[in-house]
């Protein structure tokens, strides 16, 4: 009895052998692992796929030393023409020796001439692929072909894409991910908005120089505010004042600072710590009325003025300047939301929808008509936590020595 106990143990302890590992495992020599995926429309009606490919250091370093081009650079950037998305991703595959791998993908970009077009059909595409990562950063190609951001290279990173989500987060711009975008598209309560890229050259503004003469200009991309993507379709985009207005109506303002003109006096910078935000909504005689007001505290970052912030009087006079410098922000873009876009950018239709539903139900089919007639009001209230060092400007302080 105890031996075929012990044959039976040995007996399963084989077969488990054959069970452990992955079924599907590859090698990383046999994948391309893909970092950033553009989407363009071609002048035939088709979709051209680019994708933007990690070079491995063992390539780079073939044979001892350095190569040259896409080795060089630390990616490669392959392209493909097909019908739609997943005919055109077939035939980039087709080109390549090594099996996509998509798992790793941060950045999807949409060339502006397919996102006027309309982003139906290609969003489709990556809500039903089980391999695309919901946390993938969507953003939109500004006045340019999309395959041209993933050519470009950016300071810093030898797979340019790695930078894109970090320029997002440090600048504290609009990021939207995949699974955002499908949950905003689901509803009709707002109008989703994505990153914006532009191309600029290398030597210009935060751009990379070569460092020769000016006929070796490299080009670089920069964020480029926020697009507003209405009914699937480009509708416009939003400057960085703009898209920074819109921040603070949806509480994204995180990390920066404001700038605030005291009349006559000069200006004073403030660091954000705390930002809030409230909306509410009243419909009266069948007008929507809407109320915005943003409460934001931080410490003097920098005073530009003669006024000493260790007079409480001054002070007030510093948030006044701060808190209209945020209001007029919120307010020009509330002005090119309901004039030029016609799109409830602010989710004013979801606030509703959240605390009157049955009101939602009456308005959402005409909800495109109302939301640009109605009324928007905006307050805005500032706290200075701390004010440095010095109460007076340096300056002062040495006329009075």
């Amino acid at each position: 009895m105890k031996s075929r106990f012990a044959c039976g143990l040995i007996v399963l302890a084989l077969l488990s052998t054959g069970l452990t590992g992955c079924w599907d495992s590859r090698s990383i020599d046999e994948l391309a692992v893909v970092m950033a995926t553009a989407l363009d429309y071609t002048e035939e009606g088709n979709i051209m796929a680019s994708s933007q490919i990690a070079v491995p250091t063992s390539v780079q370093t073939e044979g001892g030393s350095p190569q040259s081009g896409a080795g060089a650079k630390g990616f490669t950037v392959v392209s493909a023409v097909g019908k739609n998305v997943h005919d055109a991703m077939d035939e980039l595959q087709r080109k390549l020796s090594r099996k996509l791998f998509i798992e790793h993908r941060k950045v999807l970009l949409i060339g502006e001439e397919l996102a006027k077009q309309g982003l139906k059909d290609t969003l489709d595409h990556f809500s039903r692929d089980p391999d695309s990562r919901l946390q993938t950063y969507l953003l939109i190609a500004k006045n340019a072909r999309a395959v041209e951001l993933l050519l470009q290279a950016v300071p810093f990173e030898k797979v340019p894409t790695r930078a894109v989500r970090s320029l997002q987060e440090i600048n504290a711009e609009i990021t939207t991910t995949l699974r955002e975008m499908f949950t905003a598209m689901s509803g009709e309560e707002i109008v989703p908005t994505v990153g914006a890229l532009e191309l600029v050259e290398g030597t210009a503004g935060a751009g990379v120089s070569t460092g020769k003469d000016e006929s070796s200009r490299m080009m670089t991309f920069r964020l480029a505010g926020s697009a507003v993507i209405k009914d699937y379709k480009l509708a416009g985009y939003l400057d960085m004042e703009q898209t920074r207005g819109l921040l603070w109506v949806l509480n994204e303002n995180k990390r920066v600072s404001i700038t605030g003109n005291v009349p006559g006096k000069g200006n004073v910078v403030m660091e954000l710590d705390k930002t809030g935000k409230k909306i509410k909504t009243h419909i009266r005689d069948g007008k929507v009325q809407v109320d915005i007001s943003v409460t934001t505290s931080g410490p003097v970052h920098e005073n530009n003025t003669d006024l000493d912030l260790s007079d409480p009087n001054n002070i007030v006079q510093i948030e006044e300047a701060l808190s209209n410098s945020i209001k007029g922000s919120i307010l020009k873009v509330s002005e090119v939301s309901q004039n030029q876009l016609k799109a409830d950018i602010f989710g004013v239709g979801r606030e509703i929808y959240r605390h009157n539903p049955g009101q939602w139900k009456r308005l959402k089919d005409r909800w495109a008509d109302t939301y640009p007639e109605a009324e928007i009001s905006v307050s805005s209230s500032v706290t200075i936590t701390r004010t440095g060092m010095y109460g007076k400007p340096l300056h002062l302080i040495e006329e009075k020595e």
